[in-house]
C-alpha cells in the first residue's frame, strides 16, 4: 500500500448530481477533478448508457447543474459563454443553459437567465423550476436599466458589508446577510421569470407534487 501524499486529493475523481432519465432510468452524473491552477474544480457531464462504457458528454470542465429535458436530451448550466463571463465580471448575475443529446454532437445554447440559479425540475415543455441565490440588495438589478442599474452595480462593487441580520456569516458560505434561496418559474418561449416565494422567504428543498 502506498503512503498517502499531501497532493493525493488532487488525483481523486468526485461524482455528484446523479439523476436518472424518466424513460429508461439511464443515470447521468457530474465528474469533478481538482484544478490546482485555478484553486477550484473541473466538472463534466457523463451518462451510463452502457454499464461497461460511461459516455462523457462535455469536456471543458465548466459544466454545472443539470436535469433531464427529454428521454435523450440533457439541459445543463455552463460558464463557457464569453458574454456571460463579461456580464458577471461587471457585477451582473447570469446563468447560461445548454442542451446536449445523448446521440452525439456539440451542446447547443438554450437560454440565459439574469440570475444565479440552479435548475430543479422541468414543469412542462419550456417551463422550468429554478432555485436562485437571491441577494435582497442586488439581485433585482436585472429589473432595472440605465442609470439606476449602473448605480446599483457600482454599489455592489464597493468593498464593505452592511450587517443587519443574524446570522450574518457561515463558514464555507461567507457573508449571508440579506441572502435568500428563492424559487422561480422560467418560461423559455417568453423569457419571463415568475417568482413563487416571498422576498424574505428562504426556501430549503423543493419538489413538484
Amino acid at each position: 500500500m502506498e503512503r498517502l501524499s499531501l497532493d493525493a486529493f488532487t488525483k481523486y475523481t468526485f461524482l455528484s448530481g446523479l439523476a436518472c432519465a424518466p424513460e429508461d432510468g439511464t443515470p447521468a452524473f457530474l465528474c469533478a477533478k481538482a484544478d490546482t491552477g485555478e484553486n477550484g474544480y473541473l466538472r463534466d457531464l457523463w451518462v451510463l448508457k452502457d454499464r461497461d462504457a460511461p459516455l462523457r458528454l462535455t469536456g471543458d470542465g465548466k459544466t454545472g447543474a443539470f436535469l433531464w429535458d427529454s428521454a435523450d436530451t440533457l439541459l445543463f448550466t455552463s460558464s463557457r459563454s464569453e458574454e456571460g463571463k463579461k456580464k458577471r465580471e461587471a457585477g451582473e448575475e447570469r446563468t447560461d443553459f445548454y442542451r446536449i443529446s445523448l446521440h452525439g454532437g456539440e451542446a447547443e445554447e438554450a437560454f440565459s437567465v439574469p440570475l444565479s440559479v440552479t435548475p430543479l425540475e422541468k414543469v412542462r415543455e419550456g417551463v422550468y423550476l429554478l432555485q436562485a441565490d437571491w441577494d435582497m440588495r442586488y439581485s433585482k438589478a436585472y429589473t432595472l436599466s440605465g442609470k439606476a442599474k449602473e448605480a446599483l452595480l457600482a454599489e455592489k462593487k464597493e468593498d464593505y458589508h452592511v450587517l443587519d441580520e443574524l446570522p450574518f456569516y457561515f463558514n464555507g458560505q461567507g457573508f449571508i446577510n440579506k441572502r435568500r434561496t428563492a424559487l422561480f418559474l422560467y418560461h423559455e418561449n417568453s423569457g419571463s421569470l415568475t417568482r413563487i416565494t416571498p422576498e424574505t422567504f428562504a426556501a430549503g428543498s423543493a419538489r413538484l407534487g
